[in-house]
């Protein structure tokens, strides 16, 4: 399970300041959501998936507990989920999916069935907060922050989307919002680019006032730690591609291990990941398409078993007219007997 979180990627393409109070932020909560996933493995199955469906699309946890079977399908050489009381569907990744599917068969979970039931009732928000925190107690980790707690981490997956090239509109229509300022407030780049003025500013500041050793002594810094980063790139990309080569599969957690750098570096700098994903992709894909064509097998089955369901629907109802008519008609009968 550990093995395939690296391998999630959203097929998403298918588809001056103001000030903003902070309510109930958590600090460094992309590293928190880091570690959750790296221990993703360890949870029980359905707060597993869970899980991924938030991390992954960034739907509300409400929309998440009234998820039906049925609202995962396969179209146009594409998965998709149908979002909870809403008229939108959203590209999803098909590994997803095919952990859904899974997860649906193990459980004998019929198509219009809720996927995901506390001890037989619906999930609501306390239970599966009290359900989160219960299992990362057990792996030890987190014990003292709800990391779903609030919007944050749909804050979080909205950053993932902008900076691996999304445009701020496609971000808005996946998550069904109204304008591109809820988008660029959510994602911090308002905040960004503030921060961007602010540098320059103070950069102008110091030179104004006499301040060029202090400049020089702060470029100095910056280029050791260029070429401190420069190091660990190499060092991770080296090993990215001995284990490649080994054929071994791409464990961020055993080439973090190997190499000393933290599982965040690994998801963080953009070519060490880039490298990760290249690698992945030459190792894996015979193992996706295997995934793909599973995926599109099992849900032409679940379509079959939703159109046999209808068929007995409209069977059961006409029965029922049947009964109906030759009730009315008797009564007819015996009125005009009389």
């Amino acid at each position: 399970m550990t093995d395939y979180i690296g391998k999630f990627s959203n097929p998403i393409p298918l588809y001056y300041k103001k000030s903003y109070p902070g309510v109930n932020e958590i600090d460094n909560l992309d590293q928190k959501l880091n570690l959750l996933i790296a221990h993703l493995g360890e949870f029980l199955e359905n707060l597993r998936i869970m899980s991924l469906i938030l991390l992954t699309t960034g739907i509300k946890k409400g929309q998440l507990f009234l998820l039906r079977n049925a609202d995962f399908y396969y179209k146009d050489e594409n998965s998709w989920m149908k979002v909870p009381d809403t008229a939108r569907s959203i590209p999803i990744p098909d590994i997803l999916h095919w952990l859904v599917l899974r997860y649906s068969d193990r459980n004998h979970i019929s198509v219009e069935n809720l996927l995901f039931l506390n001890n037989g009732k619906r999930f609501t928000a306390e239970r599966f907060q009290n359900a989160i925190m219960k299992q990362c107690r057990k792996s030890g980790i987190l014990t003292d922050v709800y990391v779903f707690k609030g919007n944050g981490y749909q804050k979080e997956v909205r950053k993932a989307f902008y900076r691996s090239g999304t445009s701020i509109q496609v971000i808005r229509d996946y998550m069904g919002y109204q304008t591109d300022e809820i988008v660029k407030k959510n994602i911090g780049l308002l905040d960004e680019e503030l921060v961007k003025k602010s540098m320059e500013y103070y950069a102008k500041m110091e030179s104004s006032l006499g301040g060029n050793l202090l400049m020089a002594k702060y470029d100095k810094m910056n280029e050791a730690n260029r070429q401190e980063s420069r190091r660990k790139i190499e060092l991770a990309v080296e090993e990215i591609r001995r284990a490649a080569s080994a054929g071994k599969d791409l464990s961020v957690s055993e080439v973090s291990e190997n190499t000393g750098l933290s599982r965040g570096f690994f998801y963080k700098n953009e070519e060490v990941k880039s490298v990760l994903e290249e690698e992945r992709e030459k190792i894996d894909q015979g193992k996706l398409a295997q995934i793909k064509r599973e995926v599109r097998e099992k849900s032409m089955e679940k379509q079959v078993e939703i159109y046999q369901n209808e068929i007995k629907k409209l069977l059961e109802e006409n029965e029922r007219l049947k009964k109906e008519n030759i009730m009315l008609t008797r009564k007819l009968e015996r009125l005009t007997m009389k």
